[in-house]
Order: C-alpha cells, then structure tokens, then sequence
C-alpha cells in the first residue's frame, strides 16, 4: 500500500471513529416527535463546574430541552437535552411522541346534485352522527371514522319527477398523513401536512311518490372516494392549561365509484373537483371542543352508454358543518 492509500485509509477511519462517537452521544437526545406542549421551566440544581454546558437542540423546536420530566399523559420517554444558558440545569416538559383520541361529531350536512343550467336539482340536508378515533406517533397521524345520519331530500326538474322522500346514510372515513414542522422557535410550531383519504358509504332513498302521483322507488347509491390533501395546523399554549388549535386543509377527489342498485343503472365515476375542511377549538388537559367544516365537490361523470342510449352522474357536493366533543390521552 503507497502513502497515498495508508493517509487515506487513516483519514477515513478517524472519521468513522467521531460519527461513530457523535452517534453514539446523540442517541442520549433522540427527539421523536413534536407536537404538545410548551417547554416549561423549573430550576434544578446547579451543576458542580460553572465550564459551559454543550447545548443539546431539538430540532423540531429549535431550543435545548432536558429529559426526565414527564409528559402530559405521564408516561415516558419525553423529549430531552440540556437548558444551561445561565449554568442552571433546567426540566423542560413536552408532549410524548404518541397521542391517541376519541371524538364524537354532530354534523348538518347537504348533498345537492345539479345539471348543467339547473334543468334538474336534487338536495339532500339532515344530521348526520361521527363516532372516530386518532393517533399521532411522532409526526404521523391516523383517524377512522363511522358516521350515520337521515335526511329529507327533494328533488325537481324537467327530466325527473318532482318529489320528496328520506335517505338513510352510512358509511366509514379512513386518513393517514404526515407533518412537518415549519417553524423552530418557542410555541409548539406551525406544521404543513400531507394525507391520503377515503370515504366509502351508502345513500338509502326510500321508495316514495312524486307530487303527479307516480309511484318512485328508491335505490341504494354506493360511493367510494379516494382524495389527496395538504394543510397547515398551528396550536397555542397558555400558562392557565388552556389550547387552541386551527387547522385548515385543501385537496381533490381524485378518484370516486358510485352505482346504483337499481336495476339496469351502470356504474358511474364522478370526476375529480376540489375538497377543502376547517377546524378551530379549544382544548383543555384530556377534553377539547371544536367548530368544524367540511366539503367535498364531483363535475359530472362522463357519459356511460346503456342500450344505445347515454347515461352520466350530474356534478355534485357535500357539505357538512358541525361540532366535534374529544378525549385525548
């Protein structure tokens, strides 16, 4: 082996040695996760030498934070990492990485459907009921949701009979996303997200008869959605143990499938328009309570030839405003 290779071999192993040292010392402060709360400070006792303590950073709050103080629901690891900017060691307390919520939704909600002109129109409004469930592991989260309700429809047009009846909805909401955090100073930092979704459920229109007197029978209507999305949620943190929190979110329906039990109807799909959900509340230790917004919206399905003769899903949106009840531990 020539000098060459030999000062190399030495440079590449000096190397190794100190990522290997440095690795090894950061694994004392391995920060998983960053959402919940403020850093808090309390005095310990001063450390032996007044020599400068290395700063430990977090980077998802881009301050030093110090292990050993439990998190909010008292389990354990926290965040950790040092606070000596005066030659006192400091206890710091964050939220654990993992998070886990039940929350219930009352919602009004309104499906309408409209053709091009307005020929023909069809409105949907009732209650509907949301029973889910959320967890956060560090910056991914994940929600489920099972949602029913009924509602009054009516419907008129030139093509269609006049009438009114009742739709029983069911259905389930599956979500995954991830989050990053944009800011790095103080308060739990403002956070940009991107998710995936679904929406799967069943529109019941009950049988009924038009204002002419013609006999209407009902059907069942099964959607499925699937909808990219990206957002932005920011929480505040206040000494008397109060939070608020705003989250906004805008995305399209990228894919739908809707069919109708009748006989004879061909399936149908809905083409992709924009979605968009608010939500700002207020949460105090386990409990929150929220003001809640959600939309969706399809352009018309292209034409499907059934016998010789074309068929198509007219343009259509839902929306749903309500509150949301929450227990989080």
């Amino acid at each position: 082996m020539n000098q060459t290779q030999t000062t190399l071999c030495r440079l590449v192993l000096a190397a190794v040695a100190v990522l290997a040292h440095g690795r090894l010392w950061a694994g004392d402060v391995t920060v998983v996760g960053y959402s919940g709360l403020a850093p808090t400070a309390q005095s310990a006792t001063p450390p032996a030498s007044n020599a400068a303590t290395p700063a430990l950073i977090n980077p998802q709050y881009g301050q030093n934070v110090a292990s050993e103080s439990p998190c909010r629901n008292g389990q354990a690891p926290c965040e950790n990492g040092d606070v000596p900017a005066d030659g006192t060691l400091r206890q710091v307390n964050f939220e654990c990485p993992t998070e886990s919520s039940w929350y219930g939704r009352i919602d009004y909600y309104h499906f309408g459907q409209q053709d091009i002109g307005g020929a023909n129109t069809f409105n949907e409004d009732g209650i509907l009921y949301t029973v889910g469930y959320s967890r956060r592991i560090g910056p991914e989260k994940f929600r489920i949701e099972l949602f029913s309700g009924n509602a009054d429809y009516f419907q008129r047009g030139i093509d269609i009979n006049e009438a009114d009846s009742t739709t029983i909805n069911f259905g389930v909401r599956a979500e995954a996303e991830y989050h990053w955090a944009l800011t790095t100073v103080g308060q739990p930092p403002l956070e940009f997200f991107g998710g995936i979704g679904t929406r799967a459920w069943i529109r019941d229109l009950k049988d009924t008869t038009a204002f002419d007197g013609t006999d209407l029978w009902g059907s069942q209507e099964t959607w499925w959605t699937v909808y990219p999305y990206i957002g932005l949620e920011k929480k505040w943190l206040y000494d008397n143990g109060f939070e608020t929190f705003v989250s906004g979110r805008i995305g399209f329906t990228m894919f739908t499938y809707e069919h109708a039990s009748t006989s004879g109807s061909p399936a149908f799909n809905p083409k992709l328009n924009v979605l968009g959900q608010l939500e700002a509340g207020v949460r105090r230790n386990a409990l929150s309570l929220s003001a809640y917004l959600d939309a969706m919206t399809w352009d018309r399905s292209g034409d499907v030839w059934v016998g010789g003769t074309p068929y198509y899903y007219p343009a259509s949106q839902l929306v749903t405003i309500g509150v949301k009840l929450g227990f989080t531990y």
